[in-house]
């Protein structure tokens, strides 16, 4: 039986969150071991920024994930889709000589549309999502050699590669802390901050017992790891 909010004790809602989170704190214990093994240099700006850049694709991909994921299905052919789009995308950049900008946009329509096919044989045909995704991985792996015809592809044009490994600095001058991107930094601090007020406002307003006040501003101290809703 589910203890009601106004039950629970703050000790009970913080278990409670950290169970219902434990890769992050896994994630948290791995940062902190690794700081310690290497004295610091794993927490640098430099190599927190190369982690960033080498996976930032990830991000992007797990947010899509994320949406099959919560619609109870799976998608295995993600990777080869991504590895197609980006080999097109230098195909057209390059070989064709297309604006690196025309090229980008042509690639992820292209990926757009490969996504609307296997979502309509998934939704209207009635196709398992695993059989769909299984052969696409397949066929856009493939696609992907044919495409690049087992070679690699240069030199690609400066605004190009400035998409992977550029870096929005100096746009006021020369600082030695950037303040374009602490301005971003602390939008997005205040963007997360608004939100979770938001939602205890929401919580209250619908008649349940918000979480301890207490636990509350200690999440968005550490920009709340840990959301909510009751």
């Amino acid at each position: 039986m589910t203890v009601p909010a106004s039950s629970k004790s703050v000790r009970d809602v913080i278990v409670s969150d950290l169970r219902r989170n434990a890769m992050i704190v896994a994630l948290i214990v791995v940062v902190i071991l690794f700081a310690l093994l290497t004295n610091g240099v794993s927490l640098r700006s430099a190599n927190i920024s190369n982690l960033t850049v080498q996976n930032g694709y990830v991000l992007i991909l797990a947010i899509g994930m994320l949406m099959v994921i919560l619609g109870g299905h799976i998608d295995l052919s993600v990777g080869a889709i991504a590895g197609l789009v980006g080999a097109l995308s230098g195909v057209f950049a390059v070989s064709w000589g297309l604006p690196w900008g025309l090229a980008v946009v042509l690639s992820l329509m292209i990926g757009a549309a490969i996504g609307a096919f296997q979502g309509f044989c998934v939704a209207f045909v009635g196709v398992p999502s695993f059989i769909v995704t299984l052969a696409g991985m397949l066929t856009f792996r493939g696609l992907t050699l044919v495409v690049l015809q087992t070679q690699n592809i240069g030199s690609f044009p400066p605004g190009y590669r400035a998409l992977g490994n550029g870096f929005l600095t100096n746009l006021l001058g020369e600082y030695a802390i950037d303040p374009v991107a602490m301005l971003i930094a602390a939008f997005a601090a205040l963007a997360v901050v608004v939100t979770a007020i938001r939602r205890r406002r929401g919580v209250i307003k619908h008649g349940h017992t918000p979480e301890p006040l207490f636990w509350f501003a200690t999440k968005q101290v550490g920009l709340d790891p840990f959301p909510r809703t009751v």
